[in-house]
């Protein structure tokens, strides 16, 4: 199979234009070119570009299996699926992973309970045994370390996950659309002083019909308006890591 030529034949088969499969799949004509080119190089990491290929895939009516399996072993050689490394573009530079971070973390709380550990020891081999002990032998020391406050322990570590939330707030009627991942969730007017909130795992689509009618927060953050009053705009976001409790 010819990835990137049976990809380009199917859809002028169908006389799909570029810009009109970007428009219904929301995947940029930058990166379904890179695709009918094989030039892979240029896409993202593979979480997103595998998911472009199934999307796009799909559109054509061709076999998403099929293509998936073939764009993996063009882009990425004979890697298994369990050491994928799901990061964006600053932690891929920084050679961070979920790996080293899970590794990591489980180091951190084994040093914690063995400083713990030794320091009780110590404390209790060098003890005075001449002096009386601060609490009734009767009495628990609550702070004392065991399993249940190490469990507490871990359940105050932060996890790191993969999203994107986007919160819109009107400030004036705007009619807007938003997809995502891959599915849209509302079609609509926002009036002035009404939110809307929405939450993926690969990426949110957003298109106004009144750019500056709306306040938009992504990921917790404020940003700038996507245009100005009565101007249509879209813009996509893709998924970011998050620290969640």
């Amino acid at each position: 199979m010819e990835f990137g030529k049976t990809l380009k034949q199917r859809r002028e088969e169908k006389d799909y234009s570029l810009e009109y499969v970007q428009e219904e799949t929301k995947i940029r004509k930058y990166y379904l070119e890179a695709l009918e080119n094989e030039n892979f190089s240029v896409l993202p990491p593979r979480v997103y570009a595998t998911g472009f290929v199934k999307k796009y895939a799909r559109f054509l009516e061709l076999n998403e299996k099929e293509m998936v399996e073939e764009f993996i072993n063009l882009a990425y050689g004979n890697t298994d699926e369990e050491e994928m490394i799901y990061e964006d573009d600053n932690l891929e530079k920084k050679g961070f992973s979920y790996k080293n971070i899970a590794a990591a973390v489980v180091f951190l709380l084994v040093a914690i309970w063995l400083g713990n550990y030794l320091v009780n020891v110590f404390a209790n081999n060098y003890s005075d045994p001449g002096k009386p002990p601060v609490e009734e032998p009767g009495n628990i020391n609550s702070e004392a370390p065991g399993p249940d406050n190490r469990a507490d322990s871990d359940n105050n570590e932060k996890e790191i996950v993969v999203k994107a939330s986007l919160l819109i707030e009107g400030k004036s009627d705007c009619w807007v659309r938003i997809v995502v991942d891959g599915d849209e969730q509302f079609s609509g007017i926002i009036t002035a002083g009404e939110n809307k909130y929405f939450e993926g795992n690969e990426s949110i689509y957003i298109k106004a019909g009144n750019a500056g009618g709306i306040d938009l927060t992504y990921n917790g953050n404020k940003i700038e308006p996507l245009g100005s009053l009565n101007a249509v705009e879209e813009k996509t976001f893709l998924a970011e890591e998050q620290e969640v409790e």
